[in-house]
């Protein structure tokens, strides 16, 4: 209800951190033209964090994604973000919903900085956004998460920045950290 009563037409960087609950109405909010013009609140988003977004519903995502055709820095905490978000990343057209917006989501998007997906993962999603003419050029990976030698090597070879990056103390976090390593705590 409050997207209904701001106006913020020059939003160009946006962080997200919800808990809990289901996200959905708020998503399509913000997907949606704003009042008396045809461009909704994402279209400007050039930077866009989400910490904690819960949204499962596919049409609604595909719907933000399209929005955010100026997307050129995104931090991503897979641990409190819906894993459709790494299919958009690489594949929308996969995803069953009639996504026509060509072949890739984010077409502007330079950076990615990422939580909650092992090297493995994040090598690949470079890969295929490579071979969908969309390379990233920067890529942050939390120092928590596996990342082989091999991968390591790869990525520092094929973007112009790779880092790692200490990530937040959130418990929910460690709590998933946790149960991923089963139950061992590391001190």
């Amino acid at each position: 209800a409050l997207l209904d009563h701001i106006r913020l037409p020059n939003v160009t960087s946006l962080a997200l951190d919800f808990d809990q609950d289901e996200y959905r109405a708020l998503v399509a909010r913000l997907a949606e033209p704003v009042a008396g013009t045809s461009k909704s609140l994402l279209a400007g988003v050039e930077a866009l964090k989400l910490s904690g977004l819960p949204c499962a519903h596919t049409p609604t995502l595909v719907a933000a994604a399209k929005a955010l055709q100026n997307l050129k820095q995104l931090s991503i905490n897979f641990n409190h973000v819906d894993y459709q978000w790494l299919d958009l990343l690489v594949a929308p057209a996969a995803m069953d919903v009639g996504y026509s917006g060509g072949t890739a989501c984010f077409p502007r998007l330079e950076a990615l900085s990422v939580t909650g997906l092992d090297g493995a993962v994040v090598r690949e999603l470079v890969e295929k956004r490579r071979a969908i003419g969309r390379p990233l050029k920067e890529v942050y990976l939390d120092r928590e998460e596996q990342l082989g030698p091999e991968e390591q090597t790869w990525l520092r070879d094929n973007v112009e920045v790779f880092e790692r990056f200490e990530g937040s103390d959130d418990e929910d976090v460690d709590e998933v950290l946790e149960a991923r390593r089963g139950g061992r705590k590391r001190y």
